[in-house]
């Protein structure tokens, strides 16, 4: 999978003047070769893993480390989580009405965006469950 002039996508061929990509939701993107060679491409595969991030703001005056005990359970429940790669939840920004955490965690690149909707309304899911606060109002 790469990123290239604003897509992602898997190459699916490389002609004389065009690259066709095909795009996750199964659109097919023709870029032109001179825009390709031309600009970044950013190869999102490559490495054999992706870290998701999920921004996820709490009340400040809820219990981090229960938070964080649901974090890795999710993530274990993941698709394409790799289990040999940390599972964190940094804090990333505090105010008065929210403490905000980066939950991260390593998946295949293939399950990416499976692995992103997952966390979001699995982490929703399991919060409501255990009356976990998001953010508050001041």
């Amino acid at each position: 999978m790469i990123t290239v002039q604003g897509f992602n996508g898997v190459v699916k061929e490389i002609q004389i003047f065009t690259t066709v990509l095909m795009t996750p939701d199964n659109r097919t993107i023709i870029i032109p070769n001179s825009a390709i060679t031309s600009g970044a491409i950013e190869n999102l595969s490559s490495a054999g893993t992706r870290v998701l991030e999920t921004l996820v703001p709490i009340d400040p005056h809820e219990d981090m480390e229960k938070v964080r005990r649901i974090f890795e359970e999710v993530a274990k429940k993941s698709p394409g989580f790799l289990a040999e790669l940390p599972i964190t939840a940094p804090v990333l920004d505090l105010s008065p009405t929210a403490t905000v955490l980066g939950f991260r965690y390593s998946v295949t690149p293939d399950l990416y965006l499976d692995a992103q909707a997952y966390a979001k309304e699995a982490v929703r899911k399991r919060f409501h469950a255990e009356g976990i606060s998001g953010e508050h109002e001041p």
